[in-house]
C-alpha cells in the first residue's frame, strides 16, 4: 500500500476532486464516507500521509453540514 510505485499525492487530489465535483453539483450531502479508510487510520505513524484534515476542512468549506467520519473528527 505505502510502495514506492504508488503515488499517493494524484490518489488523493482525484478523491479531492471527485468529492468537490459531488459536493458542488449534487445538492445537499449528508455523508461522504470513504471506503477503506481503516486501513490508514490503523496506522498511526502513515495517517499524516492521507491528509484526512485537508479533505475534512475542503468537505466543509462546500457544504458545512456534511459529515466525514475519521478518528480525529465526525
Amino acid at each position: 500500500m505505502y510502495g514506492e510505485s504508488h503515488n499517493l499525492d494524484i490518489y488523493l487530489e482525484f478523491v479531492t476532486n471527485q468529492i468537490t465535483e459531488l459536493l458542488s453539483n449534487y445538492g445537499p450531502i449528508a455523508g461522504i464516507w470513504l471506503d477503506g479508510i481503516a486501513v490508514p487510520l490503523s496506522r498511526p505513524d502513515k495517517i499524516h500521509l492521507f491528509k484526512t484534515d485537508k479533505l475534512y476542512d475542503r468537505i466543509h468549506e462546500l457544504q458545512k453540514q456534511t459529515l466525514f467520519p475519521t478518528s480525529n473528527n465526525f
